[in-house]
């Protein structure tokens, strides 16, 4: 049996609050405090994607198997406060280190390992390589590689379980290597004057694609005006700047890191290889990594492993993935006792 009950956490902004939720099981003290990290954009607490909520299924799957699990909705995500959109990688990195002091306060005892999924590996690495009180670190989707191949892979990836045709996927690759080309030139924060800059170049980028390739899409400005939104996001720019290799080499705690070899968002085999061996030359005490047959980047059994199919399979976090994850776990929570 677990219990769920409503946390107020604080975040790395005095005045901004931030609305949780701790999963305990009720059989006894928790073996760990597991503090869960989410993906990319405004996400709330269950990491809600495609009708499906995978941070809920975790937390009950891990709170279930002996482990108390918090997560939280974003900054102006749900009851939250701030705003995510004008926020930055190092406030999303300075929010985990607050908000585990915040339940530290709530439940002393068990050690503190972080679980990341996607881009909130990243995150969780860049906390777990300068916060001493993490004595674990999950790596759940996560990269191991420079961000704009990850991204340039990712796109090619997700087109081709699509269906699309190999001219269509260079055209668009062309069209997002340009406009990668001017992204990597801003920083995760602009002001008015850089925003402006920005938003012209993409537009001219991504009008004079479509004008080359005598592509003149149905509500023209409108596609445009939404794709020029979307790369508008700071975490483009964070991204295509970030190696995570650089904040891997510093954690001093055992990892485990583990991808579906569906995956479509980045690719399992690469990065997994590539996390496995950055932490072979750092400071890594243990590592566990593993490849999960027949699952996707939600850790649902699919077929082609297409976003498009999320909504329409089983649940998050398949029984495969939570074996060897709350296995590994219980090593954690026994070396600390």
């Amino acid at each position: 049996m677990t219990t769920t009950r409503e946390l107020r956490l604080r975040s790395s902004t005095h005045d901004v609050f931030l609305a949780g939720c701790l999963a305990e099981p009720t059989s006894g003290p928790a073996r760990a405090l597991l503090v869960l990290i989410s993906g990319s954009g405004p996400q709330d607490r269950d990491e809600s994607v495609a009708g499906q909520a995978p941070f809920r299924d975790l937390r009950r799957k891990l709170a279930a198997r002996g482990f108390a699990a918090v997560s939280w909705d974003d900054r102006g995500v749900g009851a939250s406060q701030g705003d995510y959109l004008t926020s930055s990688s190092k406030e999303l990195t300075d929010d985990v280190h607050t908000v585990i002091g915040t339940v530290v306060e709530e439940l002393t005892g068990p050690p503190v390992v972080l679980i990341g999924h996607s881009q909130g590996a990243l995150i969780a690495a860049e906390v777990a390589a300068h916060d001493s009180r993490v004595q674990g670190l999950a790596l759940l989707a996560g990269t191991g590689r420079p961000g704009r191949d990850v991204l340039l892979e990712q796109h090619r990836r997700i087109c081709e379980a699509d269906g699309w045709s190999e001219a269509s996927i260079e055209v668009t690759l062309r069209m997002k290597e340009a406009c990668f080309d001017i992204l990597s030139h801003f920083q995760d924060t602009l002001d008015d004057e850089a925003q402006m800059e920005l938003r012209s170049r993409l537009e001219q980028i991504i009008e004079d694609a479509h004008s080359l390739n005598g592509t003149v899409p149905v509500g023209a400005q409108g596609v445009i005006d939404d794709v020029v939104d979307d790369l508008m996001e700071w975490e483009w720019r964070f991204l295509l700047g970030h190696d995570p290799a650089a904040p891997l080499r510093e954690v001093p705690c055992p990892v485990f890191a583990a991808a579906g070899a569906l995956d479509t968002q980045i690719n399992p085999e690469l990065d997994l290889a590539a996390i496995s061996r950055v932490l072979e030359d750092g400071l890594c005490t243990h590592r566990v990594v593993e490849l999960i047959p027949g699952l996707n980047h939600l850790f649902q059994r699919g077929d082609s492993g297409s976003p498009a199919e999320y909504a329409t399979l089983g649940p998050t976090f398949d029984e495969t993935i939570i074996e060897p994850l709350s296995g590994w776990l219980a090593t954690i929570g026994h070396s600390a006792t």
